[in-house]
């Protein structure tokens, strides 16, 4: 009956241990925020840029 329970804590610590070590090196990093860039800009019939009147 004792060797039951040291068999049964002896998985139970195993198996934590590799739970712990599954979230350890499992853990995927966040991603990046993408950069975005906005160009306004007035459609000109000479296909010129210029900004945006504000």
């Amino acid at each position: 009956m004792a060797v039951d329970r040291v068999k049964k804590v002896g998985f139970f610590l195993v198996f934590y241990g590799l739970v712990i070590l599954l979230m350890i090196t499992g853990t995927s990093y966040a991603q990046k925020q993408t950069k975005t860039l906005t160009i306004l800009y007035t459609n000109n019939i000479n296909s010129e840029i210029d900004p945006c009147p504000t």
